[in-house]
């Protein structure tokens, strides 16, 4: 990666406790190995990911257990849940007053709720300088909310507003973004490979989350494709007028 800092700090936001997992496993353990700095925050409770009946009132506690065995597997030791209901994240965007007493609102940081406060407290306090989200591609509507909320996040945390956050960001960090299930919208630009042990590791921390039924089928599919991921770097940017000067000029009509 470019712009390499002598004291790298990774954050991943995870809509879902198996997304990174999936979609990042490699990624996530080769930079356990070089001693990066991570912390992996998964916005969702998991509650719809279960496949019988009679599993759905323990769903939530069985997919903590697996989490924690699916980092334990990569190296990954920070980790959180926000614990925004599975498949809701509609209701839960922006930023709020929390209820009185916090009853009912997942996930209070200094008086408000939502995924925009959720995600600015988190930039502000960790600081990192990457951040990883899920494809804007995934079909899954709490991957493109959680991509959307983000971005929207990075922009207040390095602004003034909500100074009850904490200090703003000094400096925006470098955005990427990681695939599961859908193709990118646009070509990646870092590969990462990885030998045959720490494949082992990534294929381990997936089967770890033994309650989803789809599981071994997505396994099936990422030994086809072999000990691979790709990263696409996110072209996170805010507005300057002076981008679009040349396209005025008469030299450049």
């Amino acid at each position: 990666m470019e712009d390499w800092r002598e004291e790298e700090r990774w954050l991943f936001f995870s809509p879902h406790d198996d997304d990174l997992a999936i979609g990042g496993g490699l990624l996530m353990a080769i930079a356990s190995a070089e001693g990066v700095s991570q912390r992996a925050r998964i916005v969702t409770d998991g509650r719809m990911g279960y496949t019988s009946v009679t599993g759905a009132d323990e769903i939530v506690r069985v997919r903590q257990e697996e989490t924690a065995a699916s980092f334990q597997v990569l190296g990954v030791e920070d980790y959180a849940w926000y614990g925004y209901p599975d498949s809701q994240l509609h209701l839960h965007l922006g930023r709020r007053a929390a209820a009185q007493g916090g009853q009912g609102d997942p996930h209070g940081v200094a008086g408000f709720c939502g995924l925009q406060n959720s995600c600015t407290a988190e930039l502000r306090s960790f600081r990192p300088t990457r951040v990883f989200i899920m494809s804007s591609a995934d079909y899954h509507p709490d991957h493109k909310l959680v991509h959307q909320e983000v971005l929207i996040s990075l922009f207040h945390a390095g602004g003034d507003i909500w100074p009850e956050l904490g200090p703003p960001l000094e400096e925006t960090p470098r955005v990427y973004e990681i695939a599961a299930y859908c193709p990118f919208v646009e070509a990646p630009d870092l590969e990462i490979r990885a030998g045959a042990a720490l494949f082992e590791k990534k294929i381990s921390s997936i089967e770890a989350f033994a309650s989803q039924a789809q599981i071994a089928h997505l396994v099936e599919g990422l030994r086809r494709g072999g000990p691979v991921e790709y990263v696409r770097t996110f072209p996170f940017t805010f507005y300057d007028s002076r981008r679009y000067e040349a396209l005025f000029s008469p030299e450049g009509g």
